[in-house]
């Protein structure tokens, strides 16, 4: 077992919080967050940028190399590739298909969902969609808007409610939360640092790879500071030091127990 090195180390207790007051149902082009990248790399494209014309769209790469690679793909990486340039360059807001999870092409079927476009692998998935009902669509709409803008959670931390669209969030150092309602974000905020880490943590540390978020020696939240145990290439969280060394002194059988319990 190893004691890993922190992952979220630059997220303290103490880190101050602004409220946005910003709406999720931005697009990602119109909300100034998304930035059109190199079409093959996705590294940010020089100020000569080297184009190719497919489908009648300007593809656009950080350098020529990069864009004789292009030339030389197969035609259904070529749709994927430009898809993702071209999509968000016209203000989709998702990159992948609501329903198959795919990327999406160039060609997607895209729709307007409360004024949010919103694309799909083909006219066969949109169908799919929009055979669903509303709170469901709703649903699914909110995640992928929620992902464009850097959100990682979908649950309120407060209430647990699903989140939807226009939903308000806060920035904690350098990364944003979103909340069900204004209530439960001032909640959030009249909190003290010690619980709002726990909470950051509980959304973060599972991005990470941790399987749990409560720590299973002391039965209590882990923390975005909490060292990380690896067993059997599986990462466990403990919450402080004091803890990491029990789980330390454990037979290699008890922490195997203990990681494939993990919540």
């Amino acid at each position: 077992m190893l004691v890993a090195g922190l992952y979220l180390g630059g997220c303290q207790t103490t880190a101050p919080i602004t409220n946005t007051g910003e709406s999720d149902t931005s697009l990602p082009q119109g909300s100034g967050l998304w930035v059109e990248r190199c079409a093959l790399s996705s590294r940010a494209l020089g100020s000569e940028p080297a184009v190719r014309i497919y489908a009648g769209e300007e593809i656009r790469f950080r350098s020529e190399s990069e864009a004789t690679t292009f030339d030389d793909l197969p035609g259904e990486r070529k749709r994927v590739l430009a898809g993702q340039q071209v999509l968000g360059r016209n203000g989709v807001a998702n990159g992948s298909c609501p329903i198959t999870q795919k990327p999406l092409p160039i060609d997607a079927s895209i729709i307007s969902f409360d004024n949010v476009r919103i694309g799909f692998v083909s006219s066969a998935e949109q169908a799919q969609f929009e055979g669903l009902p509303k709170a469901v669509q709703t649903r699914m709409v909110a995640r992928h808007l929620l992902r464009s803008r850097g959100i990682p959670n979908e649950r309120c931390p407060i209430s647990d409610a699903v989140l939807l669209p226009g939903c308000p969030s806060i920035e904690v150092r350098e990364v944003r939360i979103a909340f069900a309602d204004q209530a439960s974000l001032e909640a959030f905020e009249t909190m003290l640092p010690a619980r709002r880490n726990e909470i950051v943590a509980r959304i973060l540390m599972p991005e990470q790879g941790i399987r749990n978020i409560t720590c299973p020696i002391t039965q209590k939240p882990i923390r975005l500071d909490s060292p990380v145990v690896v067993v059997d290439g599986q990462s466990i969280a403990l919450r402080n030091v004091q803890a990491a060394r029990a789980f330390n002194g454990l037979p290699l059988e008890a922490q195997r127990t203990m990681v494939s319990e993990a919540n």
